[in-house]
């Protein structure tokens, strides 16, 4: 990255077009992020008429509701299994190796949540447990929903 003339000079490796320490409306100014819209696949919700379309939805959200279930019912069984263990008093290094595990499978469902897949673009939803939309075309979860809802 180069100033001349003037003018910001970013040819040459493209990964330093967002690594160019230039503030957002900058990198706008410069046309960085010119044709952006254009590296979307739609930005429209699926057609009513097209069955393929909505079918892709209601699986992604049939996936996505099961893999929140599951999360939320291996964290509320964290809070059961550590009152069992209590009770059952197995003894310190077998209580810990067992919430060690535990946590281990709770982490794994977890990263299993943030790794859903957007119907729209195809690529992962948010990095972020309860992300509400997508990333990378700000479909939202409520408009997935709604499309999975939907009577067909």
């Amino acid at each position: 990255m180069r100033w001349r003339n003037g003018e910001l000079n970013l040819d040459g490796d493209p990964s330093l077009r967002l690594k160019s320490g230039c503030a957002r409306d900058d990198a706008n100014h410069f046309g960085i992020y010119k044709n952006m819209e254009k590296r979307r696949k739609t930005d429209l919700m699926p057609d009513e008429g097209n069955p393929q379309d909505v079918a892709i939805y209601r699986r992604a959200w049939r996936s996505y509701v099961a893999r929140r279930n599951l999360v939320v019912v291996l964290f509320l069984s964290f809070i059961f299994l550590g009152f069992m263990l209590g009770k059952l008093k197995l003894g310190e290094p077998a209580d810990s190796a067992i919430l060690v595990g535990w946590i281990v499978v709770y982490l794994a469902g977890a990263w299993w949540l943030t790794e859903w897949k957007c119907p729209r673009c195809g690529k992962v939803f948010g990095h972020r447990l309860w992300t509400q939309s997508c990333i990378s075309c700000d479909l939202s979860k409520d408009d997935v929903a709604a499309v999975a809802k939907r009577k067909s």
